[in-house]
């Protein structure tokens, strides 16, 4: 794995498979999640059903920033 694919800042898009554990933030929403490596980033949900986005502007905005890594 490239040593930036571990640098806080790195984003990743939905169905990309973890290549670093640790704290995510959701893009569009703001949501943050822990993920383990190895597994495959899902769509946030939160962002998609906020009552505040009733045209669902953020529905094909799937991304994931790292924003902490684990070791």
């Amino acid at each position: 794995m490239p040593a930036n694919e571990c640098e806080k800042g790195t984003v990743f898009d939905v169905g990309e498979e973890i290549t670093c554990s640790g704290l995510y933030v959701c893009v569009p929403c703001g949501y943050k999640k822990e993920f383990v490596e190895g597994n495959i980033l899902p769509r946030c949900f939160d962002c998609i059903d906020k009552e505040d986005n009733p045209d669902n502007l953020t529905k094909d905005l799937g991304l994931w920033e790292l924003i902490e890594a684990k070791k």
